[in-house]
């Protein structure tokens, strides 16, 4: 997508590919930032600063997570969503943009590639002149399965 949010994003293939693209843009490959990166190349969803804290070796605390994921972010290398009520969770760039759904009833998200979504896009730009991008924030509703349950109320 040409209008895409994430055109300093520097996605990687490897733990490797992350750290040079870290000391390419003058930073230091600290024991914090590598062990964020490699938690983030294992996870396969985004994950909340306490998890990503908790889950580094070794574990850190959340003001320095915040700090490190906030210099990963600006080189490009991790992006932040907003799911749901929730804090916003920690992921790797990818080479192409990832956009969400999320359930008000249950919670559930679901990742979606953006391609699906551009029949939706183009109604909504055509009717209100707005075209929207479901990454940061995404889309929000009902999953097929709260549809089917008769579930309509708001999950908090």
């Amino acid at each position: 997508m040409p209008d895409s949010p994430l055109s300093a994003a520097r996605p990687v293939a490897d733990l490797s590919s992350a750290l040079a693209v870290l000391r390419e843009n003058g930073g230091r490959v600290s024991t914090s930032r590598r062990a964020l990166l490699q938690v983030l190349f294992d996870a396969t969803s985004p994950l909340s600063v306490e998890h990503l804290a908790a889950q580094a070796v070794p574990s850190l605390d959340v003001p320095s997570t915040y700090r490190t994921l906030e210099r990963l972010e600006e080189v490009g290398l991790v992006r932040h969503v907003h799911l749901g009520h929730g804090p916003g969770l920690y992921e790797l760039t990818h080479q192409t943009e990832r956009e969400y759904a999320w359930c008000e009833s249950c919670g559930k998200a679901a990742s979606i590639e953006p391609d699906r979504l551009d029949a939706a896009r183009s109604l909504i730009e055509q009717s209100i002149g707005y075209r929207p991008r479901f990454g940061h924030f995404p889309l929000v509703g009902l999953c097929a399965d709260c549809l089917s349950a008769g579930r309509h109320g708001h999950h908090h």
